[in-house]
């Protein structure tokens, strides 16, 4: 239980680190098209890139944020990425996030049990 619950802290301070690290996007075509799809979505969100990730992440329970990868903006243009937008936009409306550590405290505290 030890071993798993380290493991869940170390994940979750990788996940803040990342967050912390990346820039979030004050303007452009790109954010105009995020905040559209966020007001469809009903959800409030912030955007950010980040060249620690490979590929596009929903993070955060209270402040939620939609992490794209430094390189996706290199080679996609803005109409490609509204439907990865909007995938990750699912996400936070689902909140998939807090569902995931909820399950990861379940697993680190019951390991043990197959049920």
């Amino acid at each position: 239980a030890a071993a798993m619950g380290i493991r869940l802290v170390a994940a979750w301070a990788a996940t803040m680190r990342f967050a912390r690290r990346a820039t979030w996007l004050d303007e452009g075509p790109l954010l105009h098209t995020f905040e559209r799809l966020s007001r469809d979505a009903r959800v409030r969100a912030r955007l950010a890139v980040s060249s620690d990730i490979d590929a596009p992440a929903a993070l955060g329970v209270r402040a939620p944020m939609v992490l794209l990868p430094a390189h996706v903006l290199e080679y996609m243009s803005d109409d490609d990425l509204a439907p990865v937008l909007a995938h990750e936009l699912a996400h936070v409306a689902r909140r998939d996030y807090a569902a995931h550590l909820a399950q990861s405290a379940a697993e680190a505290t019951l390991f043990h049990c197959p049920g």
